[in-house]
C-alpha cells in the first residue's frame, strides 16, 4: 500500500515539473514576443531627453515573465486572432503594468529599493525621474492602443475603455490607493478582497477581456474570458499571500487558504472550458499559478 502511494507522489510530482517546465518554456517564447513588441513601440533611446526613455526602457526590460502578455495573447488565440494582431494590446498592458510598479516602490508608497535583484527606478535614476518614467510610459500604453492598426472601430473604443477603467480610479489606482489608507491596520477579509481585485485584479481580468474585444468575438466569449481573468487575478494574490505568509492567510489559516485557492483554479479552468481544446494553455496557465512555489 505504501508502494502504491509513494508511486503515485512520484508519478504526481513529475507531472507537476513537465507542465511547469512546458509552462517556463512557454512564457520564455511569450517574454521574447513581448520584448521585441516593447522594444519597437517605447520610444527610441533617441528621444530627447534620453534619459527619461533610459528609465522608461528600464522600468519595463525588468526581467519580469510578462504574464499580463501571456494572457492577453492566449485569450486572443482562443478568440481566433493571431498573435501578431494584438500585440499592441500586449505591449500596452504591460507598460502600464511597469509604470504600477515604478510608482508602487517609491519612498512615498511602498518605499522599496530593489526589485527582481535590481535597484529600483527611483534608485537607479532619482525619484523625480522615476516618477515622469511611469507617467511616461502609462501616456505611451494610450498612444499605442489609439495608434494600432489592426483593431477597427468600434473596438478600439471598447478595449480603450476597458483598459482606462481596469487602470483608473475603478481599478488599479483605485486598489493602490485603499491598500496605502489601510497599511498597518487589522484589514477584514471584505476589505483585502476589494482592495486585491482592484490592484492585482483589474489588471490581469482586463488583460483577457480586451483580448476577446480586440479579436472581436462574441459577447459570451467575452464575458468568459473575463470571468476568467477575474478567478485568475484572485489565484495569483492567494498563491502569493500561501509563499508570503500574508494577506489571507493570517485571516483565513494557511490550510483555508490554500483550499480557496483550489476552488478558485478550478472556477478559472471552468470558464474557460466550453471553448474546448483551444482553451488548454489558459486551463494549465491556472494549474500552473496554483502549484507555483515563488
Amino acid at each position: 500500500m505504501l508502494k502504491k502511494i509513494s508511486h503515485a507522489v512520484r508519478s504526481k510530482s513529475f507531472e507537476c515539473e513537465a507542465r511547469a517546465t512546458k509552462q517556463a518554456e512557454l512564457f520564455q517564447r511569450t517574454a521574447r514576443v513581448a520584448d521585441r513588441a516593447l522594444d519597437r513601440l517605447l520610444p527610441a533611446k533617441s528621444l530627447y531627453p534620453a534619459h527619461l526613455a533610459e528609465a522608461m526602457r528600464y522600468a519595463v526590460f525588468s526581467g519580469g515573465k510578462r504574464v499580463r502578455p501571456f494572457l492577453v495573447l492566449q485569450a486572443a488565440r482562443v478568440c481566433g486572432a493571431a498573435e501578431s494582431k494584438v500585440l499592441p494590446l500586449a505591449a500596452a498592458i504591460e507598460m502600464i503594468h511597469a509604470y504600477s510598479l515604478v510608482h508602487d516602490d517609491l519612498p512615498a508608497m511602498d518605499d522599496d529599493d530593489f526589485r527582481r535583484g535590481r535597484k529600483t527606478c527611483h534608485k537607479q535614476f532619482d525619484e523625480a525621474t522615476a516618477i515622469l518614467a511611469g507617467d511616461a510610459l502609462l501616456t505611451q500604453a494610450f498612444l499605442v492602443l489609439a495608434e494600432a492598426k489592426d483593431v477597427a472601430e468600434p473596438r478600439r473604443r471598447q478595449v480603450i475603455a476597458a483598459v482606462a477603467r481596469a487602470s483608473g480610479a475603478f481599478g488599479m489606482v483605485g486598489g493602490q490607493a485603499a491598500d496605502l489608507k489601510h497599511q498597518k491596520k487589522k484589514v477584514k477579509l471584505k476589505e483585502l478582497s476589494r482592495i486585491n481585485a482592484l490592484k492585482t485584479g483589474c489588471l490581469i481580468t482586463v488583460s483577457c477581456e480586451a483580448a476577446a474585444l480586440w479579436a472581436g468575438a462574441a459577447p459570451g466569449a467575452v464575458k468568459r474570458l473575463k470571468n476568467y481573468g477575474k478567478e485568475v487575478g484572485f489565484l495569483f494574490q492567494l498563491v502569493d499571500d500561501i509563499i508570503d505568509g500574508d494577506g489571507y492567510v493570517p485571516l483565513l489559516g494557511a490550510c483555508k487558504t490554500y483550499e480557496l485557492a483550489a476552488k478558485v483554479r478550478d472556477c478559472a479552468k471552468a470558464a474557460v472550458r466550453p471553448f474546448g481544446p483551444q482553451a488548454s494553455e489558459l486551463e494549465a496557465f491556472a494549474d500552473f499559478l496554483f502549484e507555483r512555489k515563488a
